[in-house]
């Protein structure tokens, strides 16, 4: 997959596809560095793009700078943030900085957007325990449970 998405950037330098696609590749093989370089080219090719914005965070949290990938996200609709990926990532980013009631309020907010996500239910509740919200974590623990999460009943 890797020649033929080189090729295409040869042939079609202006593919940004073709360069998200290699950086989405480097990312997974953990080659930071040249995921920066491509995930750099697919956003300076279509920077209104969330995809592109998405990885260079994910990027960002990966090398341990979640305040750059916060920069990238939270700019974001909120509608985007309530997507389950980019509110993972934005929770993981905030947990970095143990700003654990953003984390937990980030998955809440997704699971309110995906009410039939047990695992998101769960995470959020997860998060909002840990955080103190004792409310939040209710909400959340009882949603998961009614969702039949298996391990929601472990939940406090």
């Amino acid at each position: 997959a890797r020649a033929s998405l080189v090729r295409v950037t040869r042939l079609a330098p202006e593919d940004a596809r073709a360069w998200g696609s290699l950086g989405e590749i480097a990312l997974r093989e953990n080659k930071l560095n040249v995921a920066e370089q491509q995930i750099a080219k697919a956003r300076e090719l279509q920077p209104r793009e969330t995809v592109w914005r998405f990885m260079e965070a994910r990027l960002r949290v990966r090398a341990g700078h979640p305040d750059k990938a916060l920069e990238l996200i939270l700019p974001m609709s909120d509608t985007d943030k309530r997507s389950e990926a980019i509110a993972r990532l934005l929770a993981d980013a905030f947990s970095m900085q143990r700003r654990d009631a953003d984390a937990a309020q980030a998955l809440a907010a997704a699971s309110d957007e995906s009410p039939g996500n047990a695992n998101l239910a769960f995470d959020a509740a997860v998060r909002a325990d840990k955080a103190g919200l004792k409310e939040l974590a209710k909400r959340m623990k009882d949603r998961a449970a009614a969702l039949k999460h298996p391990d929601a009943g472990k939940l406090p």
